[in-house]
């Protein structure tokens, strides 16, 4: 899980909890460092108003307005439309002829992911709102736990199909190996298995007394869990996602550039016409007559996936691993800016089904071919109603003995 969009739910509690000294002094609870450390709570009486908008010494700025009004109005909004993408996402990567493509597999995967992630994002936006769900015993660690989860998911499932294009691209002789759609099955129960391994510490580290937070005993364990994760779910993929799609562009510059006015080959023609053949078998839906455009979509998706999220990793990392020169409190800048970069961070969870929609052929096709078989179905159950109706009012009565007859 990208750490940064996870934390969406419990950035301000635990960053005020985190910064109060939990984890400069791991041998006293957040509580008893608070009482006794008078300086960081003048700090954060009046260097940093931006934790306590209520105070009167609070003047909030237009980027915070912003961030504010985007979360109350635009948020809602962008919630319903991601987790209604992703539903259609999910649907027709797995239930049409799409489904033999083993990208495909890694596309349901992502959608599945991005639909966890949007609707635990709906339960701590309900609850800032005022249904109060996620601050209550149960929900507090199932949606925290679901939102790390469902984040890293996300990010690895994008790396794993970008390592599945390279080696389309560049190992012809391993392709009919590991690019298969049992391969890709595997690699994805494999990682989340894994992941759900990793994060099941979630469910004990949080609680809910009267808002979801962590357990102050173990914020020191939090911090360090926390430089992890910057690594391994946002600086490690970042790099792999970077460099493949390096290789990828290379390779598609290379192609477009020397192999432009070289006639078609007996062997593609070859296997050309088995695309198409196979094509028509599944409705004229095949995912492998455009391995190009689905290799440009992943490259489309990495960057897009860097440029929303490199913004608040810079920001994590830099207090993360940075030295502070004003103390363990984040400026009113920066904790400015996290707020709104936590809700631009959502948005990788929305587009992708716009981004299907216009750059793959084959998804337009599937679509329709969705929508036609809801269609038909409903019609062969109106057909069926009036046939059942029809035979009902075929029984009339005898006009000798009464008796009814078909």
């Amino acid at each position: 899980m990208d750490g940064s969009s996870a934390t969406t739910a419990t950035m301000t509690t635990e960053r005020m909890l985190s910064y109060n000294g939990a984890t400069a002094s791991p041998n006293m609870t957040v509580w008893n460092t608070i009482l006794q450390n008078q300086s960081l709570t003048d700090q954060m009486n009046g260097t940093h108003p931006i934790f306590h908008p209520g105070r009167p010494n609070f003047k909030p700025t237009s980027l915070f307005l912003f961030a504010m009004e985007l979360e109350k109005t635009g948020m809602p909004i962008a919630l319903a439309i991601g987790i209604t993408g992703n539903i259609f996402i999910i649907i027709t990567f797995l239930t049409t002829p799409l489904k033999k493509h083993p990208l495909s597999n890694y596309f349901a995967a992502i959608g599945v992911s991005d639909l966890t992630f949007l609707l635990s994002s709906m339960i701590v936006w309900g609850s800032i709102q005022g249904f109060n769900i996620y601050n209550k015993i149960g929900f507090c660690q199932l949606t925290t736990y679901a939102l790390f989860l469902s984040s890293f998911l996300a990010v690895w499932y994008i790396v794993s199909a970008h390592v599945e294009r390279c080696m389309w691209h560049f190992s012809s002789r391993r392709r009919k190996k590991w690019c298969t759609a049992f391969r890709s099955k595997c690699i994805i129960i494999l990682i989340a298995v894994f992941s759900m391994v990793a994060y099941l510490y979630c469910l004990w580290t949080y609680i809910a007394i009267h808002q979801c937070m962590p357990v102050p005993e173990s914020m020191s364990h939090l911090a360090k869990l926390r430089k992890v994760e910057i690594v391994f779910s946002a600086l490690i993929p970042m790099i792999v996602i970077v460099l493949i799609d390096i290789a990828l562009f290379l390779k598609y510059i290379s192609h477009r550039c020397f192999n432009r006015e070289e006639g078609v080959s007996s062997s593609r023609s070859v296997r050309m016409s088995t695309r198409v053949s196979l094509a028509l078998e599944n409705n004229n839906v095949d995912l492998s007559t455009e391995n190009a455009m689905a290799s440009r979509t992943c490259i489309v998706a990495g960057i897009l996936y860097i440029c929303l999220m490199l913004p608040s990793v810079y920001i994590r990392a830099q207090m993360q691993f940075g030295e502070r020169r004003r103390g363990p409190f984040p400026t009113p800048r920066e904790a400015e800016l996290m707020k709104l970069f936590e809700q631009i961070v959502r948005f990788n969870a929305i587009y992708k089904f716009f981004l299907y929609v216009l750059l793959l052929k084959n998804f337009r096709r599937a679509l329709k071919l969705l929508f036609t078989r809801c269609c038909r179905a409903k019609r062969s159950k109106k057909s069926k109603r009036q046939y059942v109706s029809c035979c009902s009012k075929e029984k009339v009565q005898s006009p000798d003995d009464g008796n009814e007859y078909v």
